[in-house]
């Protein structure tokens, strides 16, 4: 592999970074809008396999002066058939793969290392073998040029920050449809995101019924592993007596203090996504909107009776230091 890469350089770019980590996994030189198609590149594959179908099945074969000789006209027909369908099965997931490797690339072209981490704060750490392989095994068998496009960015955004998507990601990618997929990114704007691990679908009935979601949606996003349903679910957050808590709503901030001279609870009812909704949910790139957000905060204090609850614009935070304008959006 060392004719792939310049491994004296001591900045490698997220490309570099990518097409190492594709070479690794295949076996062979992967080379960016140019990789050879499956009728050469498979071609010992395609070979290896028919003469282990020779070996394996119950048919008369004979051998003589050091070549296999087969006496039925059947079992060559047999064996070109089944050639000819792992071959066209391997030429359409060669396919599918040139098309997500070469988008990936496309994603990360011209970005350099230096760039990147000046801009994402992208690690130099390099994917693991068995993540790469499992990628592949996941993404071949996807034809659908949308879906090619969300397993692009995955690949890329896993080149950038390893160990951003989890296998358990990758299977849960995989056994979702394009129509699950476009229900998901439905959720998606209407998600309430507070820190990077609380990121949620607000479970009121008026929440629900006023942005157009179905229950029958929200049951099928369970199902298919990417946000937890149940009617227990609740969010709480302990507020102190003496004190005011923020709380980071996107562009806002949540004010919450005790109306009583003693602590109390902020809850939240939720659907909250699960690690692999997580990990997609950041992938969408999808903003929830400011409607939407004030909203959810009106139902908060709506529910919270106890608590004094005002939203504010958020105008920065620095040195750990939230800032935000006085006006009260919820009055």
């Amino acid at each position: 592999m060392s004719e792939l890469l310049e491994v004296a350089k001591v900045v490698v770019s997220p490309c570099e970074k990518l097409i190492d980590a594709i070479s690794q996994a295949i076996g062979t030189a992967y080379e960016p809008r140019h990789i050879k198609k499956m009728a050469e590149a498979r071609a010992f594959e395609i070979t290896a396999i028919s003469e282990a179908i020779r070996n394996s099945v119950d048919l008369p074969i004979s051998y003589n002066n050091g070549e296999i000789a087969l006496n039925s006209a059947d079992v060559d027909a047999f064996v070109r058939r089944t050639a000819q369908r792992i071959g066209f099965q391997e030429l359409l997931r060669q396919n599918n793969l040139d098309s997500v490797f070469d988008n990936a690339y496309s994603m990360l072209e011209g970005e350099t290392a230096e760039e990147s981490d000046s801009e994402e704060n992208i690690t130099e750490e390099n994917i693991t073998n068995d993540w790469m392989l499992r990628f592949i095994n996941c993404a071949q068998d996807v034809t659908d040029e949308g879906m090619q496009l969300l397993w692009s960015k995955v690949l890329a955004g896993e080149i950038k920050h390893p160990k951003s998507y989890s296998l358990r990601t990758l299977e849960t990618l995989r056994n979702l449809s394009k129509e699950e997929a476009t229900t998901f990114q439905k959720l998606c704007h209407i998600a309430i995101q507070i820190t990077d691990e609380t990121i949620f679908i607000p479970r009121y009935k008026e929440f629900i019924k006023e942005n157009g979601v179905s229950y029958t949606e929200l049951f099928l996003m369970a199902d298919c592993g990417l946000i937890n349903y149940g009617e227990s679910m609740v969010l709480t957050k302990p507020v102190e007596k003496d004190e005011s808590g923020t709380t980071i709503c996107g562009a806002f901030v949540l004010l919450v203090s005790s109306k009583n001279e003693e602590n109390g609870n902020l809850t939240i009812c939720q659907y909250p996504l699960t690690e692999a909704g997580k990990e997609l949910y950041k992938l969408s790139e999808i903003t929830t909107s400011e409607n939407t957000i004030l909203s959810f905060a009106e139902l908060v204090k709506k529910k919270n009776h106890s608590l004094n609850i005002t939203a504010h614009r958020l105008l920065g935070i620095k040195n750990n230091e939230v800032r935000f304008d006085p006006s009260d959006l919820l009055q």
